[in-house]
């Protein structure tokens, strides 16, 4: 809590946790805490979005099936707490798993909205972020009412990861996770992970999503993102086209 303790000149708290939007009760419980919260939503395309958190999901040794089709596929059984992992973070939350669900940004948005409004929330889509930063920054300085003439570091941020030993990553999560959590304090956590990511880790292009797998996600998804543009007054149809 003592994260979010104001001081005299402060003008905004920030919390950059992406899971308050999937997750059913934290709009809820933002409402009972925050009197006049602002949201900053940065949507991207869905099909392409689920992939790459099977990516993260794989990279963080949340998700045992590296195959992405073969992922999907286990959803069904997940959801009956079948192939559940035995350790890690989607161990306790399986539906980190749930493939079909995580990016369906139109039923969450709407969530949001219900309690707070839609003028509390900015919402950017990443193709514009992508390719007119400065546009982009414009919009989200005005809404925030802050000062425009600042200018972030324009560094890549968000790679896609590759582990150079995934088995072992997998064997180290499941033995010393839980010691380390009962033994250190989380900022040293968070360095000591860091520092490993970084030399167990390469970037990597993540191979093209299969066009049949695609089209797939498209249908999953179409409905959801029809009910996002009308949420946000612009046609993001070509999405699931």
């Amino acid at each position: 809590m003592s994260l979010f303790a104001p001081t005299a000149k402060t003008k905004y708290l920030l919390d950059s946790s992406i899971l308050y939007m999937y997750s059913k009760r934290a709009a809820a419980n933002i409402a009972d805490y925050a009197t006049q919260p602002k949201f900053l939503a940065i949507l991207r395309n869905p099909v392409e979005a689920t992939y790459a958190w099977h990516s993260q999901m794989t990279y963080t040794s949340n998700e045992p099936i590296s195959d992405f089709e073969a992922a999907l596929a286990a959803e069904a059984s997940r959801r009956k707490d079948v192939d559940i992992p035995k350790f890690g973070t989607a161990a306790q939350c399986p539906e980190l798993l749930y493939y079909s669900e995580v990016m369906r940004f139109g039923e969450q948005l709407e969530r949001f909205i219900s309690l707070f409004g839609r003028d509390q929330i900015h919402v950017v889509i990443y193709d514009d972020f992508k390719n007119d930063l400065a546009a982009s920054l414009a919009k989200v300085y005005e809404f925030l009412d802050v000062d425009r003439t600042v200018r972030p570091s324009l560094e890549k941020v968000g790679p896609n990861k590759i582990r150079r030993y995934p088995r072992a990553h997998a064997v180290l999560k499941r033995t010393l996770a839980r010691p380390m959590r009962a033994i250190l304090p989380a900022h040293l956590r968070l360095r000591l992970i860091l520092a490993f990511d970084r030399v167990t880790s390469v970037e990597g292009a993540r191979s093209p999503l299969k066009p049949e797998t695609a089209s797939h996600l498209k249908d999953v998804f179409r409905q959801d993102v029809e009910r996002l543009s009308v949420l946000i007054g612009r046609d993001v149809s070509h999405w699931c086209a």
